[in-house]
């Protein structure tokens, strides 16, 4: 291969590592729930103190999406600890009427069983008459949950959603496709985990992604 042949194909490979760092330009993480989209291991399964069933760690796997394996609760956060300002996605749906979420969690503790466990965090979720953000939290063993913003509009079942978080410094800005609606949150961590949870009935994740 002559020096100009090496440089021409220097000039490609360049042209074409630009090209890939274009596309992906601001992604944190990005994943679609596809059989070949998304590795277990990338995620923390994790439960909450409140319910009674142990840590759930599967997703039955479907063509296009993942969908919880226990109607109660299944849920998952990206191992990877982040900050503001950042936004969440994911594509999500729901068999009946309830309820796939989008976490953010301060903290993920070991229980007696040395199973993952929820501390402070907040649920955003999508349900059949729009969304609830709910902040749990755990005193002195004892779970309290409180509604700190809601909006009301009708979603179908069986329908695919874009859930859309924005979180910048204490603000929190949450799109459904083309609504959007969003409130000052004091109680935002400085750093914290992102995730999706399916619960109170079957719900279907088809992508998440965290970008800046």
């Amino acid at each position: 291969m002559s020096r100009g042949q090496i440089v021409q194909l220097v000039l490609m490979l360049a042209g074409g590592l630009v090209l890939m760092n274009d596309i992906h330009a601001g992604d944190i993480f990005s994943c679609t729930f596809d059989k070949n989209g998304w590795k277990s291991e990338d995620w923390i399964y994790v439960r909450r103190p409140d319910l009674k069933q142990d840590l759930d760690e599967g997703w039955i796997q479907g063509e296009d999406y993942i969908e919880n394996n226990n109607p109660t609760h299944t849920s998952m956060v990206y191992g990877k600890k982040l900050k503001a300002d950042l936004t969440i996605s994911s594509t999500m749906s729901f068999r009946d009427k309830f309820a796939p979420s989008i976490v953010i969690v301060a903290h993920v503790d070991r229980n007696e069983k040395d199973q993952r466990e929820y501390q402070e965090h907040f649920e955003l979720v999508l349900y059949n008459n729009g969304v609830n953000v709910w902040l749990h939290r755990n005193k002195n063993g004892k779970s309290h949950w409180t509604k700190t913003a809601f909006w009301e509009f009708r979603l179908e079942k069986d329908t695919k959603y874009l859930m859309t978080v924005a979180v910048k410094e204490k603000m929190l800005t949450i799109s459904v496709e083309d609504r959007k609606f969003g409130y000052t949150e004091e109680n935002l961590p400085n750093e914290f985990f992102v995730g999706i949870t399916g619960q109170e009935g079957i719900n279907r994740f088809y992508n998440f992604k965290v970008h800046e």
